[in-house]
């Protein structure tokens, strides 16, 4: 069920866009980076931290935090059995949002370079 909500959320994502821009190839690059990261880093990170597939380390950083009263089930659950396919979306979908930020902050400091330029040129030559 998660397989199909998420593609069709990319489909009405792909579709609603002007099929003449390319403005939003970043995007979509932003949402492969971004599972692609979920799926390499976060087994990592999760192993790093104690949450292994044989449960959690003694003496890591889940245990620590499992000391401290953290509800850690769904960390554990995670290094026990992967990273699920929701997660790597999650990781897709901010790996969208932060192509999507850079890519309009860009933007707008080359509006601002612009304006900034025309202004300088205007008084320059008054």
């Amino acid at each position: 069920m998660a397989n199909q909500q998420a593609a069709l959320f990319l489909l009405f994502l792909l579709l609603g866009q002007p099929l003449t821009s390319n403005a939003y190839w970043e995007e979509a690059v932003g949402f492969v980076v971004g599972a692609a990261t979920v799926g390499l880093i976060g087994p990592v990170a999760l192993a790093g931290m104690g949450f292994t597939s044989a449960g959690i380390t003694a003496g890591s950083i889940g245990a620590t935090l499992m000391s401290y009263g953290v509800p850690v089930g769904v960390l554990q659950s995670a290094g026990a059995a992967g990273i699920s396919y929701s997660a790597h979306v999650a990781g897709g979908v901010l790996g969208l949002g932060t192509a999507h930020s850079a890519k309009h902050y860009a933007d707008g400091v080359s509006k601002i370079k612009n304006v900034a330029s025309t202004m300088w040129n205007k008084i320059w030559n008054w």
